[in-house]
């Protein structure tokens, strides 16, 4: 394993630590904070316990007590967008602006959430889904916790313009817009998974839906800031390691269970967190098994899926932000029913550092940072012998700058850079050992004029791929623009329509492959004098 990624990882945290230390003494207004208190109610004005309060883009969580009551104290003079959900599926959100030194009460009336337009988008930035020219869909709490199978694919496979590459029960990635492989790209809390699921469809997705807390499907223009490999769209998962928000408790813990009947399923996934001071903690685990699955000819032979997951995580939280580090680690076995005598054991190990901390530095209010260190590895046995294995060590990196209006302009400016080894061994060596190197500066930026809300996004990116051997290396940079809007034609109808020119460089695999490859059934070859990938997109909608 490269252990220079990992110590890069650990000095950023340990500088990111000193400036908030030295930010929350240098600034004077650190300290001049209000407090926030949300009362939970129901239709008929009863208190709701044990609801789930969230203030959208800070790390910021409590549950409601008996009286139906969550406390936010330390909270920067400003306008926050609050959402609650309650332990049987009830939601609300609202908007609430808060004074130097003030006290405000803001009360929350719940209902069913029938409709995904009250849940809120944390990909980019938080809003409300209907206020948005995005095309969203969102799955969390119990509709997760139903609806998680051994794979990703299958997680989201009934949601609206979802589809699956289904190879196996334990390699199924999602399709978004009959897009698949790198056009459709997954994260992990805003930061690649790090896998080799997109280079092939037998390659499974190194994360399992149990145990996450949410799961966002973002397709259309908005898709730009997670990069160019995203004209299918987004997929991020939300729940690392890495604790988001105060535990406000010295110790909480929550277990969870399932079963199925087809192949005998069965998954049992654990949380505990915990807060001591000003740091909090929590640690998770999960286990999924899933003998051979039966169709309506009788048993799959070889369907079989299993896999567990581990990860811990440390995180310290200032006044209106935090910095945390986090462990996980994924490993997973699965059979393949296109070849009887044939299973892939995956596993993948992931380092990561992230923060958030207030700024008072002209228009900017906060500054948001990850990074991501991944060891993956998997090899494809025939019978008892190794006939392939790939191999993926990938460093990820995110910095993003958020600005308060600016004539009535809000918006993000971000830096995202990647660092890719990928290799491939054994009897399906179709592609030669290829490092690649990715670069970017983004911008997105959003406002209001009377009844419209209109959102601008711009990014330029910079790709580099290196082979081994006698291959060319190639280069390439371009830029892509979208812009996006939402009228406003009543209070529940709303018209959106979107454009967009945006590039995509050839990967690895369409540049260099040259052999066989059984998964696909086919011999791969490759053209490394392919150009850029362009493509021009419109979308129109009503919600």
């Amino acid at each position: 394993m490269n252990r220079k990624p990992l110590l890069s990882c650990l000095l950023a945290c340990l500088l990111m630590f000193v400036v908030s230390e030295s930010h929350a003494v240098a600034n004077p207004t650190a300290r001049e904070t209000a407090t926030l208190v949300v009362t939970v109610v129901t239709a008929q004005k009863q208190p709701v316990a044990d609801a789930e309060v969230t203030i959208v883009g800070m790390p910021f969580r409590a549950r409601t007590n008996s009286q139906g009551q969550a406390r936010f104290a330390g909270l920067k003079p400003g306008r926050y967008l609050v959402q609650a959900n309650t332990p049987t599926g009830e939601t609300a959100s609202q908007e609430q602006t808060v004074t130097l030194g003030s006290e405000v009460v803001l009360v929350l009336q719940v209902r069913p959430a029938t409709f995904h337009e009250e849940v809120l988008v944390s990909a980019a930035h938080p809003e409300k889904m209907t206020e948005t020219a995005r095309p969203v869909s969102v799955l969390t709490g119990d509709a997760l916790l139903l609806a998680a199978q051994p794979s990703l694919g299958e997680t989201l496979r009934e949601q609206p313009g979802v589809t699956t590459s289904f190879y196996a029960p334990g390699a199924s990635r999602p399709l978004l817009r009959g897009q698949s492989g790198d056009r459709v790209r997954i994260l992990q809390s805003g930061l690649d998974v790090g896998d080799a699921s997109d280079t092939s469809p037998d390659h499974g997705v190194a994360l399992t839906p149990f145990g996450l807390d949410r799961v966002e499907v973002l397709r259309g223009p908005a898709a730009l800031l997670y990069g160019t490999e995203t004209l299918g769209g987004v997929v991020n998962t939300v729940g690392g390691p890495v604790p988001q928000s105060p535990a406000d408790a010295p110790l909480l813990g929550q277990t969870w269970w399932s079963l199925g009947s087809n192949g005998w399923q069965r998954a049992l996934a654990a949380n505990l967190q915990g807060q001591q001071g000003a740091w909090s903690w929590q640690a998770t685990g999960s286990s999924q098994r899933q003998n051979d699955y039966r169709s309506a000819w009788g048993k799959v032979k070889n369907s079989f899926a299993d896999s567990d997951d581990a990860s811990i995580g440390l995180a310290r939280f200032t006044d209106g932000g935090f910095l945390g580090v986090g462990f996980d680690r994924h490993q997973s076995t699965y059979g393949s029913p296109v070849e009887e005598n044939v299973h892939v054991a995956l596993f993948r190990q992931r380092w990561e550092a992230r923060g958030e901390l207030p700024l008072s530095w002209g228009a900017l209010t906060r500054v948001r940072f990850g990074v991501a260190q991944v060891d993956y590895h998997h090899q494809e046995y025939e019978g008892d012998e190794v006939g392939t294995r790939v191999q993926n060590q990938q460093t990820s990196a995110r910095l993003e700058l958020h600005h308060d209006a600016i004539l009535g302009i809000t918006g993000i400016l971000g830096l995202e850079g990647q660092s890719r080894d990928l290799q491939v061994k054994g009897e399906e060596s179709y592609l030669p050992r290829t490092q690649s190197q990715k670069a970017a500066v983004f911008l997105w930026e959003h406002g209001d004029a009377g009844r419209v809300h209109w959102e601008l996004g711009a990014r330029w990116d910079h790709v580099r791929h290196d082979p081994r051997g006698e291959n060319p290396r190639r280069g390439f940079d371009f830029a892509s623009l979208t812009t996006s809007a939402t009228f406003k034609l009543s209070d529940n109808l709303k018209l959106y329509a979107s454009l967009g020119y945006t590039g995509k460089a050839p990967n690895p695999e369409e540049l260099y492959s040259h052999g066989p490859h059984a998964a696909t059934g086919l011999f791969e070859v490759g053209d490394d004098r392919l150009q850029l990938e362009r493509n021009r997109h419109g979308e129109v909608g009503v919600r």
